[in-house]
C-alpha cells in the first residue's frame, strides 16, 4: 500500500516491464489503448488508470519553490 501512496492498491504495472515473448525488454515508452485477455476464464477487473511520472522539470520547480519558502521563513523568524 505503501508504493500507491496511501490507496487501495492493486496490481501496478510499469511499461517498462513490458517483454517479448522470448522474454526480452519491448522497449515500450507509451501505450494508446489497453487490452485485456482472459485467459482462464475468469476475471474482475474494477478500473484502470494511468499514473503519469512527474517531469524531472516539473520537480526542480517544486523543488526549488520549497526552498523558497522555507528561505523566506527563515528570514521572517530573525526579523
Amino acid at each position: 500500500r505503501a508504493l500507491y501512496a496511501g490507496s487501495a492498491g492493486g496490481a501496478g504495472f510499469d511499461l517498462a516491464w513490458a517483454q517479448t515473448a522470448d522474454g526480452k525488454s519491448a522497449g515500450i515508452s507509451i501505450a494508446n489503448y489497453v487490452r485485456l485477455d482472459v485467459l482462464d476464464g475468469k476475471v474482475e477487473v474494477d478500473a484502470l488508470s494511468v499514473v503519469p511520472e512527474p517531469s524531472s522539470a516539473l520537480l526542480a520547480i517544486l523543488g526549488f519553490g520549497v526552498l523558497g519558502l522555507r528561505r523566506s521563513f527563515r528570514l521572517r523568524s530573525r526579523a
